[in-house]
């Protein structure tokens, strides 16, 4: 992975809109989740700070995606999938 690559990614606006849709979907599904999911807390007041400022959070955000190497390897093939879950995994890092 070089940093070109990474570069090149995070400036490329249809990647930067993914990871901002997967961001809103992330945070909507955090308000519907179990009071009993593990950080509950910090993951709803990321999740509503996110809703106000879905660009803001993604660009926080893309730097983590960016990281995974299965995103890297596609290049601008992206696979929706692929970016939820690399959103979903680094939610509790962001919120915490």
């Amino acid at each position: 992975m070089s940093l070109a690559t990474v570069f090149s990614l995070a400036n490329n606006g249809q990647f930067r809109g993914l990871v901002q849709a997967a961001i809103a979907k992330a945070a909507y599904d955090i308000t519907n989740e179990s009071g009993a999911t593990p950080n509950h807390t910090e993951r709803l007041a990321w999740a509503k700070a996110t809703m106000k400022d879905p660009e803001s959070a993604m660009k926080q955000m893309i730097w983590m995606v960016l990281q995974n190497t299965t995103i890297i390897a596609s290049g601008t093939n992206f696979v929706e999938n692929d970016i939820q879950f690399a959103v979903n995994s680094n939610i509790d890092y962001l919120a915490l």
